[in-house]
């Protein structure tokens, strides 16, 4: 067995870091190019988020995973009543609704198509990486070991988490740390709709939808500032995430392991 084989088989983990690391270095190196303007700067970075999701789709074909996360398949030989399992996450959006400052929007066309665009790329790149690439790498490596599926959801969770930590150069430490605990939370929220649909596109038009409904006022809002929140916001979000994400994830992913077992075991 040469080494390139080893690698991928005995550390899959080495393998999904890698590849995570290398999209940060490239998102990191891409924001070196200032345009001019924070809308040209955010297009510049969905731009890249675009290329970056082309070229996750090409690494799924390659090892194999396409058939795994079904972004092929029609919506009819999804999971019936899949949109069942985005209802309690989509309550994020239902929340940054309200903190939208309704009365100070301007919509305009250039504005929506980039608002668009942002949103749909980033919930697109973030959804084929994690949920595309890692889950599905991690667990076909980790099938056969006990709890292999709930282990792959966590990891790729953590990863996720854990990316956010880049922004600890442009914003301050507590919301960072904020965010990492929110998008693992999140990160096994998403894995559960996945495994429970058997396609990877409602968790990636839910991720886009939750980040629009928080985006409305940077790209709607003239000369809007994006304040930190409170400390004791935290208190409140980091359980109410917890209750209507990851909680139903883990139920899902559960659930879809003792039906394997079952299966495996008639």
């Amino acid at each position: 067995m040469n080494n390139k084989k080893l690698l991928i088989t005995s550390y899959p983990i080495v393998v999904v870091l890698g590849v995570v690391l290398l999209c940060i270095l490239i998102l990191r190196l891409s924001g070196l190019l200032y345009l001019g303007s924070s809308f040209a700067n955010e297009m510049k970075l969905s731009t890249v988020q675009t290329l970056l999701s082309i070229a996750a789709v090409f690494l799924i074909i390659r090892t194999g995973l396409l058939p795994k996360i079904n972004i092929q398949t029609p919506i009819k030989e999804w999971t019936k009543y899949w949109w069942v399992a985005t209802l309690p996450t989509a309550l994020l959006g239902v929340i940054n609704l309200l903190s939208v400052e309704w009365s100070k929007t301007a919509f305009d066309i250039a504005s929506f198509a980039g608002w668009t665009f942002n949103n749909f790329s980033t919930g697109l790149f973030e959804e084929l990486l994690l949920r595309g690439f890692c889950f599905a790498y991690l667990y076909r490596a980790w099938q056969h070991k006990k709890h292999g599926l709930l282990k792959a959801a966590i990891a790729q969770a953590l990863i996720f988490g854990f990316a956010h930590l880049v922004n600890l150069q442009n914003s301050p430490a507590i919301d960072v740390y904020a965010q990492v605990i929110y998008a693992t939370l999140l990160g096994i929220g998403f894995a559960g709709i996945v495994v429970f649909s058997k396609s990877l596109w409602p968790a990636i038009g839910l991720h886009s939808v939750i980040n629009a409904a928080g985006d409305i006022n940077p790209f709607f809002v003239e000369g809007y500032s994006r304040e930190a929140p409170d400390p004791g916001t935290y208190i409140v979000a980091l359980p109410l995430i917890f209750i209507i994400s990851t909680l139903p994830g883990l139920f899902l992913i559960l659930k879809a392991e003792k039906q394997a077992v079952t299966a495996n075991e008639l």
